[in-house]
């Protein structure tokens, strides 16, 4: 990162209106925020409202009805360190673009952005075909693609700023000074260095390509939301100050320079490459995947008190045949579904055509090298002909285990979770992720032809 930004000139320019839709944004996502993660002492959100509530694309791209995702997933942030830097960014670069666009343009176009970089993630989630399948049922949630939507728009409307930015080395704070287009210009190009280099990860932790996506979409829509007669008005009031910059420095053009168009140029084509290239990996069959529905308790071995509650819906697993799913991301579902791999539950050739009723197992059963304690009572379980669990409603009680560092599994004894569960057998269909290749696509050209055609004419500082 090439360090904090704590504000650029354009502020003491031309800002006359207090940034209503900015302030309401941040106060809309804090406020979510702290009902959210109640429950976990406001550090971090509830697992439950990640998942009810993330954006899952698997879970979108399978079910109409889980479209509303798509906005949900805007404005659930992990934690709290996650939400501070999303609010202060929208802050620092939201003020200045709310005033060019004006309120309503700027809404549109911080939306945009944010269903934008959702389409990227899904699109990128797919790069290694079969096997992307487990990336694509992990939730992602936070504003970053729809304030890297204004962080795209900041770029081409002040390039020229003098953004000072800090950072730290060790405990004393280093401040510099430098121009807003090469401190956003880095920033987006890190996003794809790390977005390829963390692609074939199963979790990478953040959504890379979400911000880049985002960041693409505020440099495509903004030719579009922005005023002409509100642009021209406002650059009859910079202009002075762009005029003594071309008599005290080099004339330098209108908008981005040749440098800045050439790297966002070569970005922006690989992401364009990366997004056939998904398009080509998606699998042509359907995918088998589960819906669970599952209410969670945390109970301690003494006392036996139930210390939380969770209740998660309306997710899909996939099913991976002949391994057992394994994933980076610890989850209260993808413990369920492994115990349930583990004992033999999910395909089972002997159980084929055959249904169970009021069934009680007990067994230990090997999770990444440590033996779990699993007491599982089937209230009814159908399977099909080919030997596939097709629905299993009952009642799991069993430990985690937790991953430390090196590799190194431990049971987590002092915590029994109880699962009230349902599954439900469905199949998902890839297909859709060719056409959001396409919409991807499409928005990457819409920005090369604003940053190569129209950056000279909308820029307002240069």
């Amino acid at each position: 990162m090439a360090g904090i930004p704590i504000g650029g000139e354009e502020e003491v320019m031309f800002r006359v209106r207090l940034p209503i839709v900015t302030i309401a944004l941040i106060a809309l996502n804090v406020a979510i925020y702290i009902v959210s993660s109640y429950s976990n002492a406001f550090l971090s959100i509830s697992e439950s409202w990640v998942r009810s509530g993330g954006f899952i694309p698997i879970l979108v791209i399978s079910d109409s009805s889980q479209l509303y995702r798509f906005l949900t997933s805007m404005f659930l942030h992990g934690n709290i360190i996650h939400i501070f830097f999303n609010m202060y960014f929208l802050y620092i670069f939201g003020r200045a673009v709310e005033n060019v666009l004006g309120s309503w343009r700027y809404l549109a176009l911080y939306m945009l952005s944010g269903f934008s970089a959702s389409v990227f993630h899904t699109v990128f989630s797919a790069l290694q075909g079969v096997a992307s399948i487990e990336s694509l049922s992990i939730p992602a949630i936070g504003a970053s693609g729809a304030i890297s939507g204004v962080l795209g728009a900041y770029l081409i409307l002040f390039p020229g700023t003098s953004l000072t930015a800090c950072w730290w080395f060790f405990w004393f704070p280093v401040c510099y000074t430098l121009r807003a287009a090469l401190y956003l210009v880095f920033w987006f190009v890190l996003q794809i260095i790390y977005g390829y280099t963390t692609a074939f990860t199963a979790n990478p932790g953040i959504a890379f390509f979400a911000h880049a996506g985002g960041f693409i979409a505020g440099i495509a829509f903004l030719p579009i939301l922005v005023s002409s007669s509100r642009l021209y008005a406002l650059k009859m009031r910079t202009g002075f100050l762009n005029y003594m910059r071309y008599i005290l420095v080099p004339y330098r053009a209108a908008g981005l320079g040749v440098y800045a168009k050439l790297i966002l140029g070569i970005m922006i084509a690989s992401l364009i490459a990366g997004s056939l290239y998904a398009a080509s990996s998606v699998p042509q069959e359907v995918v088998p995947t589960y819906r669970v529905d599952m209410i969670i308790h945390y109970t301690p071995l003494y006392p036996p008190v139930v210390l939380k509650t969770d209740k998660i819906e309306g997710h899909f697993i996939p099913v991976i045949s002949g391994n057992r799913p394994r994933s980076q991301y610890y989850s209260d579902i993808n413990i369920l579904f492994n115990r349930l791999y583990a004992l033999g539950l999910i395909v089972n050739s002997s159980l084929a055509g055959k249904a169970l009723h009021d069934t009680e197992i007990s067994k230990r059963v090997n999770i990444e090298g440590v033996w779990v304690p699993v007491v599982l009572h089937i209230d009814k379980a159908v399977y099909s002909d080919n030997g596939w669990l097709e629905y299993m409603r009952g009642t799991m009680k069993t430990h985690a285990v937790k991953l430390l560092r090196g590799g190194v599994a431990e049971l987590e004894a002092e915590i029994v979770r109880i699962y009230t569960f349902q599954l439900m057998f469905y199949t998902t269909n890839l297909e859709l992720i060719k056409s959001l290749a396409l919409v991807s696509i499409a928005l990457a050209i819409m920005a090369v032809y604003t940053i190569h055609r129209k950056s000279g004419e909308l820029a307002l500082i240069t």
